[in-house]
């Protein structure tokens, strides 16, 4: 399989490509292969075809980075202007499997000051409107594997290349899904955005290091800052433990984390009648917390 795309300008593009089926021949003992993506740049007189001696002698351009065994792959690549051919691929040789590739531009608008700012920030939500659109399929809702595949695009730089965690993807939908049907439709998945991007924000501002991670000292100010009530240091330090490594908490611990607390204070919030709960607020979060 290979897909020809052409840019007439440089621009960055997204590569999403995913394994087809594989989830469905499960039971025939079928696992996720590790897959990855390779594009090559082509000249004019390209017929359509690459056969093996053209990759004997020529190198790929540009890939999506380490193969892996997940079901979706995301690369985000500079691409000057030309003609590629993008070429799906497995680490080990006469694997055979069915893709299903996708591929998002961006383009710059060339303007200055606030207004291109409004500008860009107009052409990014369309973007994601339509990556929605893309993604969700006739159903038009997103699972949680393919909210996996559209976060782990737009917040790549601060993931640092990872995808998005699968719980947190499974979070968030929990917290946004009213009909209990496991996936987001497009008005839940605008809400949803909006707030995934103060959230990112915060966790920026309070990663003093700049290294994508968040020391365990910043987290109640981040907490706080993430608009989560003020917890006690026994109730922290439940949270710290779950969420954080060597220290620090990546991005889609702490996303994983502030959802948890708002379901946790929602929670807590209905169990009160008339205004009162037969537990504290304290003993409620530590209590729940930990399930």
């Amino acid at each position: 399989m290979m897909r020809t795309t052409t840019t007439t300008m440089a621009c960055a593009r997204s590569f999403l490509l995913m394994q087809k089926d594989r989830r469905a021949k499960r039971h025939l003992g079928a696992q996720d292969l590790c897959i990855g993506i390779s594009v090559y740049q082509v000249d004019a007189t390209f017929d359509g075809k690459l056969d093996k001696k053209y990759f004997d002698y020529h190198k790929s351009m540009a890939t999506s980075g380490s193969f892996t065994n997940m079901r979706e792959v995301v690369a985000r690549l500079e691409l000057k202007p030309g003609r590629y051919v993008i070429v799906p691929c497995t680490f080990n040789p006469d694997e055979e499997a069915g893709f299903l590739l996708r591929i998002f531009s961006e383009k710059g608008t060339g303007q200055a000051g606030e207004s291109a700012r409004a500008a860009v920030k107009t052409q990014a939500d369309e973007r994601m409107t339509a990556m929605f659109k893309q993604l969700a399929g006739q159903d038009e809702q997103l699972d949680s594997d393919e909210l996996r595949a559209v976060l782990s695009a737009l917040f790549k730089a601060e993931l640092k290349g990872r995808q998005m965690g699968v719980e947190t993807c499974r979070t968030i939908i929990s917290s946004q899904d009213k009909d209990f049907s496991g996936k987001l439709s497009v008005d839940e998945f605008g809400a949803t955005l909006a707030r995934l991007r103060d959230l990112i924000r915060v966790f920026k501002k309070y990663d003093r290091s700049r290294m994508g991670m968040l020391s365990v000292k910043d987290l109640p100010s981040a907490l706080l800052a993430a608009g989560c009530p003020r917890l006690s240091k026994r109730v922290l330090n439940i949270f710290t433990t779950r969420y954080s490594s060597n220290g620090a908490i990546s991005p889609d611990d702490f996303l994983t984390c502030v959802y948890r607390i708002d379901a946790i204070q929602n929670t807590f919030k209905k169990s009160e009648q008339g205004g009162k709960s037969v537990h504290s607020s304290d003993d409620f979060f530590a209590a729940t917390a930990v399930l």
